[in-house]
């Protein structure tokens, strides 16, 4: 029972570390070996029951000693720090707690499976979790599932058979000497079950879950949270196993889009980067009223070689004289074996520094702004790219007079199939019928995409009558993934006789230097940080580009719940521009561990009482603890707390009326707002210095510090609740 009690518990331990921020990896290494350990000792035999939890408190107890000591040089945390401190620091408390919480929970399971009607609980609470979260988000749980139901169908046979020795110890005696007849017909039942479930033909669900039909039934989608691509061809009428054999990653071919997919989270690349950026993969002009295909111009389009270090060649035809740039560095490692067309880059690459593979291996393209791969030829292991990304300048864009754009350099970025539904054209004009120029106008259907449409992996293709992709989407489907949008907005942009085009790659990825805000949203301290992203198949993406006179090229993103990088031109000096792209600080020591100690006694006074009511707990109270809230900035160093506060008080600004645009960096929206109040301007002055300290300086913050932080605050928060301002 032990093994089985193992993998039981095992599966919620996978399934929780899929989520994203419920444990630290430190927590779900402690469990994973707190379940290690509690199988081995139960394994041993006749032990008896005082011993054995003696000798599992023991290992368990040296484990997470172990652990901590890895944990304190991971952090290397200063020698002048008490225990207690420290301990605070890398959260042993709580550490604690969830293995202690493991070792009750595998010993209430182990008596659970004492009796078939618990066991059968066993199946009911776990069936019935797995089943809520996987219907209610983007995790693909049913594996889980079937590796649970295994489990609980095992437990119930050894009970059965345990039973039925004590009951009948002469019958035993006789099926332990010929057991041929009771697993003869077991394993000739298996044998079919599997024989006839792999040969049989898939088939949709006949009947829809609860939760989906209830949404569809408000007239709601029934949405997930993601970034996708890698798109089948797939329409409403294809089978189940088909759609769960979709999964998110860079497509191939985009000739026809839509369809269901799945998440797929394998990452494929790390990328260390000094500014984050969307890893741009290719470029397509060509819309056939199904997707995208490259144009026959883009195939004929000029091939250069590519030198080692050596500046990459632009298009002359594309006007980028009033464009201003940042220099964005990337090394790309590969994780995998996988081949792809081009390398990625933020846009747009201009040098090569190194590569793995020969040189010769690609081709640069400067019309597209892609760094091709031959066919045939072994992709990359490492590549480190020097990239120009786009200054935005929101004022000289709104400025560009398209009078002077020559149509002829831009007709395959102007195209649209002649069965394009006129209501298409109608409501690019209608959306954008109030906006003076031409950068507006793209940003209006931008805007309108991401609010007016919601994000689902699965949209209900049902609903499309049209034979159009992107007519359907707008009018019929009206929810979709990235590809959607994408398309969208390029034929809504083109058919204002405004050049686009589609571009597909992948988005930022993930970078641990984000955070969670006290309402649950989550941030960067600075959002477009230098670090390392991990890249996975799920952050496949595609976008639009925009071509401006002067500006070449310039990115947007119209999928709902998706913000490109913007780089907004920079008002600053030298020394701070240097700053901003200055990795970020280290974790100090906590100043006040107060807090620390009182979630202990709170989180002790739970446990007691779970311990209690252990029964209740498990079918009632467990997922009450879970849900339980828990200071986000608990543990957080003297920086990460400044850094905090100065945001939420930024954002009560903000909610009072005082203009904060997306593009400006902290400082500019500081000087501004303390141009505007200059009897407030010394306050937001200094709390300006510390910020900066705190984010960039390798020194942390001292008591002084944090005292005059804390003041300038302070005061900061009596003028503006003492101001009324619109």
């Amino acid at each position: 029972m032990a093994i089985l009690t193992f993998l039981y518990l095992l599966q919620f331990v996978l399934w929780i570390r899929k989520e994203d921020n419920w444990w630290l990896p430190e927590t779900a290494l402690a469990v994973t070996l707190t379940l290690i350990i509690m199988l081995t000792i139960y394994m041993v035999p006749k032990l008896g029951l005082t011993f054995r939890n003696a000798i599992q408190l023991i290992l368990t107890g040296i484990m997470l000693i172990w652990l901590t000591m890895g944990l304190f040089e991971k952090y290397d945390l200063p020698a002048y720090w008490t225990l207690s401190v420290k301990l605070a620091y890398i959260q042993f408390y709580f550490l604690l707690w969830f293995v202690l919480a493991t070792w009750w929970v595998f010993n209430i399971v182990m008596w659970m499976t004492k009796s078939k009607f618990t066991i059968g609980l066993l199946a009911f609470i776990g069936i019935l979790i797995f089943g809520i979260r996987d219907s209610f988000s983007n995790l693909y749980l049913w594996k889980h599932v079937g590796v649970l139901l295994f489990c609980v169908l095992s437990m119930l046979v050894i009970r059965h058979l345990h039973e039925f020795k004590k009951r009948a110890p002469e019958s035993w005696k006789q099926l332990k000497r010929s057991p041929g007849p009771v697993i003869v017909p077991f394993l000739i039942l298996l044998i079919l079950s599997l024989t006839i479930g792999t040969l049989a033909p898939s088939i949709n669900p006949v009947l829809t879950d609860p939760y989906t039909a209830w949404k569809r039934y408000k007239g709601e989608a029934v949405s997930a949270f993601g970034n996708p691509e890698d798109q089948s061809n797939l329409s409403p009428e294809t089978p189940l196993s088909n759609v769960l054999s979709s999964v998110s990653g860079y497509s191939r071919d985009d000739s026809k889009l839509g369809g269901s997919f799945r998440f797929d989270y394998t990452p494929i690349m790390t990328v260390q980067t000094n500014y984050r950026g969307y890893w741009r993969g290719e470029t397509r002009s060509l819309y056939n009223g199904e997707g995208w295909e490259k144009d026959p111009i883009e195939q004929k389009a000029l091939l250069t070689d590519v030198s080692k270090n050596t500046t990459l060649a632009k298009d002359p035809k594309w006007d980028m004289s009033k464009l201003k740039t940042r220099e964005v560095t990337q090394t790309v490692t590969m994780l995998n074996n996988t081949t792809y067309p081009v390398l990625f880059a933020a846009y747009r690459p201009v040098k090569v520094v190194s590569m793995e593979s020969p040189f010769s291996f690609i081709k640069w393209s400067a019309n597209q702004s892609e760094l091709r791969m031959k066919q045939d030829e072994i992709y990359p292991s490492t590549y480190e790219i020097v990239s120009e990304v786009p200054l935005l300048d929101v004022d000289g864009l709104r400025q560009v007079d398209f009078e002077q754009l020559n149509p002829n350099t831009v007709s395959n970025y102007l195209q649209l199939p002649s069965g394009l539904p006129g209501r298409v054209k109608q409501l690019a004009l209608d959306i954008t019928k109030n906006e003076p120029n031409i950068y507006d106008k793209v940003k209006r259907i931008e805007q309108y995409l991401s609010t007016t449409y919601p994000y689902t992996n699965t949209p209900n293709e049902n609903k499309r009558q049209s034979n159009d992709f992107v007519d359907g989407f707008l009018f019929e489907v009206k929810e979709g993934y990235c590809d959607y949008f994408s398309s969208s907005m390029v034929v809504l942009t083109r058919s204002l006789g405004i050049p686009a085009r589609w571009v597909k790659g992948y988005a930022s990825g993930t970078n641990p230097s984000q955070m969670n805000t006290d309402d649950g949203v989550r941030f960067r301290m600075d959002s477009n940080a230098a670090g390392e992203y991990t890249v996975r198949n799920s952050d496949a993406h595609s976008w639009v580009e925009v071509y401006f006179p002067g500006y070449g090229w310039i990115p947007f993103e119209p999928t709902s719940g998706f913000t490109f990088p913007y780089s907004a031109a920079p008002e600053e000096s030298p020394k701070e521009a240097q700053a901003t792209s200055a990795p970020l600080p280290t974790p100090q020591p906590v100043q006040n561990s107060s807090k620390n100690y009182s979630a202990v006694y709170v989180t002790l006074g739970i446990l007691a009482g779970a311990v209690a009511a252990s029964y209740l707990f498990i079918l009632l109270g467990g997922p009450n603890w879970v849900k339980r809230k828990l200071n986000p900035m608990y543990g957080a160093s003297a920086d990460q707390k400044l850094i905090h506060d100065i945001h939420k008080l930024m954002k009560l600004y903000k909610k009072k009326g005082y203009r904060h645009e997306p593009y400006e960096t902290i400082r500019e929206t500081v000087k501004r707002w303390g141009e505007e109040e200059p009897e407030m301007k010394p306050y937001w002055d200094s709390l300006l210095t510390l910020f900066e300290k705190a984010t960039y300086s390798p020194h942390q913050l001292n008591r002084v510090d944090e005292e005059k932080a804390h003041a300038n605050i302070q005061k900061l928060y009596a003028y503006i609740k003492s101001r009324k301002r619109g």
